[in-house]
Parts: C-alpha cells; sequence; structure tokens
C-alpha cells in the first residue's frame, strides 16, 4: 500500500495493547520499537490482533478514517483490473498534518492538483479506480523528488483534498524557481518526462467496454497557493487552514473585507472576536489529563475502549507519564472533534456505521446551501450561519433527546443531520420533528442586514440498513442529500411567489447576476434582495447549473399542479435563456 506517515507515531506495541482481546495475546510479541502508520494496521498481523473485538475495530475504523481519505484505502477492482489501496490523508488529515510541520517564521505553499472528466468516470463506475492510480503515481512521484532533493525531507504532506482535487503542502521556503521545477516535474515536463502525472494510464468504460485512458490535470496546470504575507490574510489563511479549507488569495482578501467598517478599517474588534470564537472552539488539554478524559468519555463512553487499552499501554511502558492517553486524546481532538461547532459531531463515517449496525429508524436533515454564501458574501460569514442553526436552533431543541440517547446529531458541511434512535420514545419525537420542521429560515447578521437562509428539510427512512454493504449506505446518502435539496427548492420557490416584489427581485436576479452579490446598505427591502439573489446564486453559479435549473423546473411544475407559482411560465422561460449563457461560462472540460 502507497502512504505517507504521519508526523508523530505510535508503536505497534502500543495499538496491540488499544486492540488486544484475549490474554493469550501476550504470546505474540511484536517489534515495541517498530514504527508504523495507520495503514499498517489493515495488514494480517492487525487483523490477527483486532480479531472477535467489533467494538475495539469499529472504533479503530473511525480513528483511521478521521485521517485517511476512506475511499481509498481499498483496492478497487474494474473488470480484470485492479487498483492497489493508498494511504493518503484526507482534507482533515492534510491540515493537520501541514500544520504539524508548519512552525511561525517558515514558508508554507500549497500545490493544488485537479484531475479532468471525473464525473464522466464516475457515471461509467471507473472513478474510484482512476483515483487510486492517479494517488499512486502522485505517492511514487513525490518520493522521487524528495530523494533528489527537489522538495525537502519529511516537510511535505500530500493528500486527496476532495472530489478531483489533491493537495501537495510544502513547508519551508522555496523560491519562485524551485516551485515551478517541482511543477514541471509532477507534470511531466522536467528530467524524467515519462515520470510526471499528467496522462498516467486508468480507465474509462464506453458502452459495455473498458478502455484505457489518460487521466489527464485539467487545463494541464497546476496552481500554488501561498501563505500571505499581510498579517490579516495570514490570520485567516492559517485559521481556516485548521478547519480544512484553501482559502485562496482573492477570496482571502474578500474575507478580510468582511471585517471591514464603513469606513473601510478593519474592524480589529471583531476580527479577534471571530479568530477567538474558533481557538475557543477547539479541544485542548490544558488541565488534568485525567478530568479531560473523564469529561470527554462521560459525554462519549464510546471511548473508553481506547482510553481503557491507552492506560494499559501506559503502565506496560517504560517511558515516563501517561503518554498514549495523551496522544489518543490528542487524536480525538484533533481529527474528530469539529472546530466549527466546539463538540464532536458525527461525521459522514460515523453515520455509515450507525446506518450499518442498525442503531436508526429515520435519519432528518437540514441544509443550508453555503457553497452560495462563501461564494458571493464570506466564508467567516457562512460560518456563522451553520453554527448558528446549530446551536440556536437545532441543538436547543434537541438537548433533552441528546441526553436521553434518544437522538444523534452530525454535520456533513452545510448539511446537519440527526439519526432517531429505534426505540425512542415516539410522543417526545414527534413534538421535537414539529419544531424541527419548522425552521424554514435562518436569519443572519450581515453587517448589520437581517438576511433570510431557506433552510431544506428531509426525513430518509433507514429501518433497513442494518448489515447492509457500502453501495447500500451510499444511496441512503444520495437520498439524504437529494431530499434535502428538493425540500431547499420547494422552500425557496414558496418564499419567492409569495410576494411580488420578491418574485421581481428574483427574476431580476437570474437575468443579471454577477460574481460579486452586490445590496446596497441602506435599500429598504435589503432582506428581499439578499434572499433573491442567493435564491438565483444557486442555479447560476456553479458547473452543476443543468442539473439544477432540470430540478427546478420539476419542482416548479409539481407546485404549479397545487396552486403555487401562477406565474412559473416566467421563471421557466428565464432558465432557457441562462442555460445559453451558462454553457458560455462553464464550457464542457
Amino acid at each position: 500500500m502507497s502512504e505517507q506517515q504521519p508526523l508523530k507515531r505510535l508503536t505497534l506495541e502500543d495499538f496491540r495493547h488499544f486492540f488486544a482481546t484475549t490474554p493469550n495475546i501476550e504470546e505474540r510479541r511484536l517489534e515495541k520499537d517498530k514504527f508504523f502508520n495507520f495503514s499498517e494496521l489493515l495488514g494480517n498481523e492487525a487483523a490477527e490482533i483486532i480479531k472477535g473485538n467489533k467494538n475495539a475495530t469499529r472504533i479503530f475504523n473511525r480513528f483511521f478514517l478521521a485521517a485517511y481519505e476512506s475511499g481509498m484505502i481499498r483496492a478497487h477492482k474494474v473488470g480484470d483490473r485492479e487498483a492497489s489501496p493508498v494511504a493518503m490523508f484526507g482534507r482533515q488529515g492534510f491540515a493537520n498534518e501541514l500544520l504539524k510541520r508548519y512552525k511561525g517564521g517558515k514558508g508554507l505553499n500549497i500545490l493544488m492538483i485537479d484531475i479532468a472528466g471525473l464525473r464522466e468516470d464516475d457515471k461509467g463506475g471507473t472513478a474510484d479506480y482512476n483515483l487510486n492510480i492517479f494517488a499512486t503515481r502522485l505517492s511514487e512521484v513525490i518520493k522521487k523528488l524528495e530523494e533528489t532533493g527537489k522538495i525537502k525531507s519529511d516537510e511535505y504532506v500530500v493528500a486527496r483534498y476532495g472530489g478531483d482535487e489533491f493537495s501537495i503542502g510544502l513547508v519551508e521556503d522555496y523560491s519562485d524557481e524551485e516551485l515551478t521545477t517541482i511543477k514541471k516535474e509532477l507534470l511531466g515536463q522536467g528530467e524524467d518526462k515519462e515520470a510526471g502525472l499528467d496522462g498516467v494510464i486508468g480507465l474509462k468504460k464506453k458502452g459495455n467496454t473498458l478502455k484505457d485512458k489518460p487521466i489527464k490535470i485539467k487545463d494541464g496546470k497546476i496552481d500554488a497557493i501561498s501563505l500571505p504575507t499581510d498579517e490579516h490574510e495570514k490570520n485567516l489563511f492559517l485559521s481556516f487552514l485548521e478547519r480544512g479549507f484553501l482559502i485562496k488569495a482573492e477570496e482571502l482578501k474578500r474575507e478580510v473585507d468582511y471585517f471591514r467598517d464603513e469606513k473601510g478599517s478593519i474592524n480589529e474588534e471583531d476580527f479577534k472576536k471571530y479568530l477567538k470564537d474558533f481557538e475557543n472552539g477547539k479541544a485542548k488539554i490544558d488541565g488534568n489529563l485525567k478530568d479531560k478524559i473523564k469529561e470527554l468519555t462521560d459525554k462519549h463512553p464510546e471511548f473508553k475502549v481506547p482510553f481503557y487499552y491507552a492506560e494499559i499501554a501506559d503502565l506496560d511502558s517504560n517511558k515516563k507519564g501517561d503518554t498514549v492517553q495523551r496522544e489518543v486524546l490528542e487524536f480525538i481532538y484533533n481529527y474528530l472533534y469539529d472546530p466549527l461547532l466546539g463538540e464532536i459531531a458525527m461525521s459522514r463515517h460515523d453515520l455509515a456505521d450507525h446506518l450499518k449496525r442498525g442503531k436508526f429508524s429515520n435519519i432528518y436533515s437540514l441544509e443550508v446551501k453555503v457553497k452560495e454564501v462563501n461564494d458571493r458574501m464570506s466564508y467567516a460569514y457562512a460560518d456563522r450561519v451553520i453554527s448558528g442553526l446549530w446551536n440556536d436552533k437545532l441543538k436547543k431543541l434537541a438537548e433533552p433527546l441528546i441526553k436521553s440517547g434518544d437522538v444523534s446529531l452530525g454535520r456533513i458541511g452545510g448539511n446537519i443531520f440527526f439519526g432517531v434512535r429505534k426505540g425512542a420514545d415516539v410522543e417526545r419525537i414527534k413534538k421535537f420533528l414539529k419544531e424541527v420542521s419548522e425552521i424554514s429560515k435562518y436569519e443572519g447578521d450581515y453587517h448589520g442586514a437581517k438576511v433570510p437562509h431557506i433552510i431544506g428539510f428531509a426525513n430518509i427512512d433507514v429501518l433497513e440498513t442494518e448489515g447492509k454493504d457500502n453501495d447500500y449506505i451510499g444511496k441512503k446518502f444520495e437520498e439524504m442529500f437529494s431530499k434535502t435539496t428538493r425540500s431547499y427548492i420547494r422552500r425557496m420557490f414558496k418564499g419567492v411567489f409569495s410576494k411580488q416584489n420578491l418574485f421581481e427581485l428574483f427574476c431580476n436576479s437570474l437575468e443579471n447576476i454577477t460574481d460579486d452579490l452586490q445590496v446596497a446598505s441602506d435599500e429598504p427591502d435589503i432582506s428581499d434582495r439578499y434572499l433573491a439573489l442567493l435564491s438565483a446564486s444557486y442555479f447560476y453559479g456553479s458547473k452543476r447549473y443543468k442539473e439544477r435549473i432540470t430540478m427546478g423546473k420539476e419542482i416548479m411544475n409539481e407546485m404549479f399542479k397545487r396552486g403555487y407559482g401562477s406565474d412559473a411560465q416566467k421563471v421557466k422561460k428565464i432558465f432557457k435563456d441562462i442555460i445559453v449563457k451558462l454553457k458560455e461560462k462553464y464550457p464542457p472540460s
């Protein structure tokens, strides 16, 4: 398995204690000082160690998948071809490992690589195969660059950033010339033209036939993001990186502008508060270790398993102190805490795990469309909308049910979901669901203006998920996202058609949308203008415009039949016109 090792590693002996199941495990002594990374625990030796201990295995998987890109740690077979598994960091693993290596005063550069045509590969069933093939070559090329001294040894992190994007974080100072050389080597334009990334051979499906396909880098170029020199931009860049976001130079300037007052000066108090709120939300080992572990395991009893084995490891170790327990706690804080929310929320993997074990009867999902807020307004403001929806609305209503164990909350981007435990009190759940279903909008505060954000809401039946495979669980995720999106569009149209002036603003926004959201602060109908612009942006500002406009038309037809939207034909005509504009803006890759 291709892999990159975390900077700080426990030993096999430590993890032997974590996942030991019976006393006779002592008969099998591992090399105590042999370092490993988590990927080694997928081997046969590790399987023997944790065999039979389902609880420990499940929690180990949660740890592993929090750090690594879950789709790539499995081999992917297409026809008679197989792509080997790759232990490559995911977005959060990338951020944590990069920031471990970065210290103030060092340089920091991040190279971004986009693969072209992955959506078509996904439709043909070869995307996962091609991703693993590409990631394996990327690991090989990076290793050669390290061996030849073009990349500083152990001062880099490679990851799948998400979707079709890969990232390479380079710590220490690199000149523009050195970065150009690295890019050329990666593209196969350097000394060894056969060893680059562009053109590595994957697969494509044409009809029922599999054919070789060169995996191409989008536009044949690699973008570089460098640590800003401006102090405000630098602080925001590092703050966003901690939560797994890479912000480009032009986006950073807009983020800083979010904190400017009417005179154009930065509101230092609000700027520092934003950074401090994020810092305060992060979990820290700033007190007694045992107290911190108790506090954590009281809220999350499942973590008693790794801490029990960690304590044994520390007692048996010749090292002084609670080394293993501290490392486990730090790992949970770094990878499992949601720093935006300041607590552990269920992740995609946690939800999949609960579904496979048949723990929930239903999943309910709320979604605010944050991409449009990020793109048109500000990432910082979008953060406040998400945390506000979580803390001020959903969690406040759910608190009694969380304490009783009837409901569990989680987040995937702008999608906030909760699972209802099988056997939960029916009457209490009904009352709770009625209250949650009434959250159709969340009102944010954007520079003193009240901005309404439409919230989609959907229910997914998951009674029959126990023991199902990844494909089945994946379809349940698709159902959750699709139903919530349809609810979002339905609620959006209901709002848009409710008032004539709002309807006209929406139509004007669709026809004349710009890349920057423009609303004058003294406009009397400012809330309606923001709502109209954000609603229009959902259809206009994405390469998925065809899919979104098609869904919009379908939902509009459904609503028209039920008496909503007497002017729906006007919107359909505008949709038809903007398709032409969007084809020019987003030509097929």
